[in-house]
């Protein structure tokens, strides 16, 4: 069985391959085998793809991933990859994803295969993809985001149907994160029981243990104001040393509200 995680972004996803890369052990006793494909796959190339792009491009890179996966491959486990890459891209409001899919069910033809993303609340969702965009360099406002991607005409429903298009209903694992969050473990364990991997009990000592693999710190409202001020203001290259003093600012500001309701 191999298993696609394609994400989508800003619904856990880092949390989850921060896990997948930092717990053989877990994963081992849990009959999971993990390929990484971050090397492999990059995200501002796969997530842009079009039909008018250069076919063998296309192939190219898409068939180095499942070169990988068939060198690593193991029968007796549930094997797992994860790109957001793989959902799209969100500049665009997804427009591309049903194409995406359409490439990759071709690429990996002749696997038992399912695909499996997440979902959350759709106004949550699309808040976290403009805080993102800000803090990878943009300087619009929420409007001018929202007018300028079309992000607000996406919807699950159409994630959904551009999945089962492709890939078949019987293949595609739809996951409230909502839903997934209410597990013992959080949400990685609730992702795990979703896609049919329960993971090992004995192997984990608590569900505190799997919190340290949340480590996207989103901003707040006044740090989103100040970013978009620097990144008008600063050349790209400083642009992540403006973030990381950003990120600390959140830190600083959500320890003070914690502290204060003590």
């Amino acid at each position: 069985m191999l298993i696609i995680h394609v994400g989508a972004h800003k619904t856990g996803t880092t949390t989850i391959q921060n896990f997948l890369k930092k717990e053989p052990v877990i994963l081992k006793n849990s009959s999971i085998n993990y390929i990484d494909i971050y090397k492999d796959v990059g995200a501002g190339l796969v997530s842009k793809l079009q039909p008018e792009d250069d076919l063998y491009l296309k192939m190219r890179v898409l068939y180095s991933v499942r070169d990988k996966i068939d060198r690593n491959y193991e029968d007796d486990k549930v094997n797992i990859i994860s790109s957001e890459s793989f959902f799209g891209d969100f500049y665009q409001a997804y427009k591309n994803q049903k194409y995406i899919y359409s490439i990759l069910s071709e690429v990996f033809s002749g696997y038992s295969l399912r695909v499996a993303y997440l979902e959350r609340d759709i106004s949550d969702f699309f808040t976290s993809l403009y805080i993102q965009s800000v803090q990878q360099g943009r300087c619009w406002s929420e409007k001018k985001y929202f007018e300028l991607t079309g992000i607000n005409n996406f919807s699950w429903d159409e994630a959904y149907t551009n999945a089962i298009s492709c890939f078949g209903e019987d293949r595609v694992i739809r996951i409230k994160m909502e839903d997934a969050s209410r597990h013992e473990y959080g949400l990685i364990g609730g992702f795990f029981k979703e896609i049919g991997c329960e993971l090992n009990s004995s192997m984990i000592e608590s569900n505190e243990e799997l919190k340290k693999y949340n480590k996207n710190i989103s901003y707040g409202r006044k740090e989103v104001m100040l970013a978009r001020v620097f990144n008008k203001l600063t050349f790209s290259k400083f642009n992540k040393y403006i973030r990381i003093l950003l990120a600390r600012l959140t830190l600083a500001t959500n320890s003070k509200k914690y502290l204060s309701k003590l």
